[in-house]
Parts: C-alpha cells; structure tokens; sequence
C-alpha cells in the first residue's frame, strides 16, 4: 500500500530546464509534502510492525504455556498458531512497506536537496541580473 500510494505520486527527478523560482518554490513545497507523507507512512508502519511482534510474543507465551508433552494440541492452541503465522506474515509485509517507505523518504530527500540548490542557485543568477541591471541603469 505504502509502496503504490508513494510511487503513484513521485514527481519527475529534476525540475524543468526553464523552471522559474515560483515553480522551484512550488516544487520545493511538493516534495516536503510528499516527504512527510512519506515520514508518516514510514512512523506508521513501524508502529503496527511493533504491534505485530507484540501480539506475536504473547502469542508464543501462550502456546508455551497451553502445550503439554503428551498432549494433542487444543483448538485454542491451534488457532493462536495459525494468528501466529499471519502476523508474522504481515511482519513481513510491514518491513517490506518500511523499507519502501524508506527508499520513497531517501529518493524525496535527494529530490528536495536537488530544488533547494536549483533555487539557490536561480536566486543568486537573479541577484546577479539584479545587479548588472544597475550597473546598466548607472552607465546610462
């Protein structure tokens, strides 16, 4: 889920050549947005990964305490077994969806250190035509 709903809105990698400030900056707040978006994907995953192997140890302390030696397993026993074998299988799936989540943060992270430095830099080519104007003005 985390994986289809973060690839789905990934921008492009890189601005257009012929970006204005205003689309950096629009740009530049996109990719915040996405970036914790992505962030809380990422908390929220963690924290129903943490669930699941609370609810798995329990779980294991139960079954611990219901088997006997000589003993067939109780109903009880095999059904805490088979919810022991889907949490751990959404385990799985969770630390696939955090380790998405992850990529999704990094690749969100680099796109947004790549705007910041596109508008660095268009604000500084601005100050530059900024002052070549005066200079111009002054000349005149």
């Amino acid at each position: 889920m985390v994986a289809e709903s973060t690839a789905s809105r990934s921008p492009s990698r890189s601005p257009p050549p012929t970006a204005t400030v205003e689309e950096l900056q629009r740009l530049n707040s996109t990719q915040r947005s996405l970036l914790a978006r992505s962030v809380a994907d990422l908390q929220a995953a963690a924290v129903s990964r943490d669930a699941a192997v609370d609810h798995q140890h329990q779980f294991s302390l139960t079954l611990l305490r219901h088997r006997g030696p000589d003993l067939p397993p109780s109903p009880t026993v095999v059904n805490l077994e088979s919810q022991l074998r889907q949490q751990a299988d959404e385990i799985r799936d969770l630390d696939l969806r955090l380790d998405q989540a992850i990529s999704d943060r990094n690749t969100l992270q680099d796109q947004n250190d790549h705007l910041a430095e596109e508008v660095r830099l268009a604000g500084a080519e601005i100050e530059q035509l900024h002052e070549d104007h005066n200079d111009l003005n002054r000349a005149r």
